[in-house]
């Protein structure tokens, strides 16, 4: 029976080690610059060809996603 609690947990050691692990506070201070990045390019639509905006905004969607993910 204890083989099957011990399938019934996640282990993501490989990520953090603990909500106080600074692997843990570096993803978090990446993920407030990923959304200022997004409010940055939110600001700045005008700027770019409709093209170019495509581009840079599914880079950061790209990279937040992959970020929010692993948090």
């Amino acid at each position: 029976m204890s083989d099957k609690h011990t399938l019934d947990r996640w282990d993501l050691g490989i990520l953090y080690t603990g909500f106080d692990d600074p692997a843990m506070a570096e993803d978090l201070k990446a993920l407030d610059g990923a959304v200022a990045a997004y409010n940055e390019l939110a600001a700045k639509t005008e700027m770019f060809p409709h093209a170019e905006l495509i581009g840079r905004y599914l880079a950061q969607s790209e990279a937040m996603q992959a970020l929010t993910s692993k948090l």
